[in-house]
């Protein structure tokens, strides 16, 4: 501790090191890495359940509808119940939303689910955004694009893990596999790892990161 009895500046940016890795893993795995399997997937899905091309597809154009009304209500939704509340339990409907597609055997909940992970999905994204910046102010951009670094990781595992998952297992259980991968490892990060805000701590992000 300093002499203000605040942590360190080391231990700050310690955790602020931490919100970037809960950011890289929320990118690779929940956004990027959800989105990225649904297009390899389509084919099979298609083919196993006997819907249309168009009906199979639909699950990311409904997706993306739902996030960008969902973001409408983001700022609101962390004024009410607080940055950290809603980002752990938004990753807890999106790793809950990808495994539950387990269970689909009809379109009414095959879309119902793609509404639910779009929602969840817009709202983590916009709470990582909103962490970093409480953290960062000289370097906010590079370390949002580090954080960002993690849907590039995810280009280069997800296309064949889930190409090797539809091989061996079939969709319903690669989505599952996926879905429980958000929820161990997401949500752990989001739960342990994540600072919500260096104002808690007594600092500020001009402090932490104040530039050349």
């Amino acid at each position: 501790m300093s002499e203000e009895g605040r942590p360190s500046v080391a231990t700050m940016r310690r955790y602020a090191w931490m919100n970037i890795l809960t950011g890289f893993l929320v990118w690779g795995i929940a956004l990027a890495g959800v989105s990225m399997m649904m297009p390899i997937m389509y084919g099979t899905i298609s083919s196993d359940m006997g819907w249309s091309v168009t009906q199979t597809t639909s699950f990311m154009a409904i997706k993306s509808a739902v996030s960008a009304v969902g973001g409408l209500f983001a700022g609101g939704l962390i004024v009410k119940f607080g940055l950290k509340r809603v980002f752990v339990q938004s990753v807890v409907v999106v790793g809950v939303a990808t495994l539950l597609l387990y269970f689909v055997r009809n379109l009414p909940v095959y879309y119902l689910l793609a509404a639910l992970s779009g929602f969840a999905s817009i709202l983590s994204l916009i709470a990582v955004q909103v962490t970093l910046a409480k953290w960062y102010s000289a370097s906010l951009g590079r370390m949002t694009g580090v954080a960002m670094l993690g849907g590039a990781a995810a280009g280069a595992i997800v296309p064949l893990a889930t190409a090797y998952g539809l091989t061996h297992f079939g969709w319903h259980a690669t989505s599952a596999f996926a879905g429980l991968v958000v929820l161990i490892f997401v949500t752990s990060a989001a739960i342990f790892l994540f600072r919500e805000t260096p104002a808690a701590y007594g600092y500020t992000a001009e402090e932490l990161d104040p530039g050349p």
